[in-house]
């Protein structure tokens, strides 16, 4: 039977894909509450102010997220459900190989992100120990 139309087969890669698309920002919550408050603390206590700006804007998110995680938790259902009905939908009525064009964007987008974020912080910590 035909890719497009085996529903339960389109359903199944629709549910691997979303799950794989979650597990970054599963890692970013995780990192914001537990690391990052960590190597804040540290900057603080060593009285460092002048970081970058995408430090101090991963410090703030850090902040926001441990006193609304709740706010990340919807935030990040929403995403996965509309990532999923994109992907259901590309893969029904396209081809798979846009799904997972569109699957593969997703990731590469995810880790672009990560890297512009965590980056500056690893220099500010290799920094700290200098």
């Amino acid at each position: 039977m035909d890719q497009k139309r085996n529903s339960s087969g389109v359903m199944a890669s629709t549910v691997v894909a979303a799950g794989t698309h979650a597990l970054i920002p599963i890692f970013w919550l995780f990192s914001s509450l537990f690391v990052v408050p960590r190597y804040h603390a540290q900057v603080a206590e060593l009285g460092i102010e002048d970081l970058p700006d995408r430090v101090d804007f991963l410090f703030a998110a850090s902040q926001f997220m441990a006193t609304r995680s709740f706010l990340f938790m919807f935030l990040l259902a929403l995403f996965l459900a509309a990532d999923g009905a994109v992907h259901y939908g590309l893969s029904r009525l396209s081809n798979a190989a846009a799904a997972r064009l569109w699957s593969l964007g997703i990731v590469i987008a995810q880790i672009t992100l990560s890297l512009f974020l965590y980056l500056p912080l690893r220099s500010a910590v290799e920094s700290m120990a200098s």
